[in-house]
């Protein structure tokens, strides 16, 4: 998929899952994360009213337990949500990447999934621990 993009990338295969951010896919969200190596999140940045379902989509995916991107989409369209909206509605710490791109701008997708390639492959996965409890995802929100 990335082949030569990065080194990182050059080593994956990689299949990505999703859902359109619809309540009635919740109930598969936790067996799409269950086998995930990680998580992208995607907020439409023209609709803030959509953040407190991006926040329950990323406490039903426990994102905090895998490396997380939070991604905001449409950037290119007027929009006045900011990095600093994202992080205080979803409760997100500053080691967790808060990027934004236009969806007209291949490159920009490319990018994410690249970063996030990079994240898996210096992640500590341990099978023997739980993840951390949903709502923990820093600053003790």
């Amino acid at each position: 998929l990335l082949s030569g993009d990065t080194e990182a990338s050059a080593r994956f295969d990689i299949t990505l899952y999703g859902t359109p951010g619809y309540s009635r896919f919740d109930p598969i969200i936790s067996q799409l994360v269950r086998r995930a190596m990680g998580v992208i999140l995607l907020i439409d940045v023209t609709r803030p009213d959509t953040l407190p379902r991006a926040r329950d989509l990323l406490i039903a995916t426990r994102g905090s337990a895998l490396p997380l991107i939070v991604v905001g989409t449409k950037s290119d369209l007027p929009h006045e949500m900011t990095e600093a909206d994202i992080r205080r509605e979803l409760g997100i710490r500053q080691a967790v990447g808060v990027q934004f791109i236009s969806c007209l701008d291949k490159t920009g997708v490319r990018a994410i999934v690249s970063s996030l390639i990079e994240h898996i492959t210096l992640f500590s996965y341990d099978e023997g621990e739980e993840p951390p409890t949903p709502g923990a995802f820093g600053n003790g929100a």
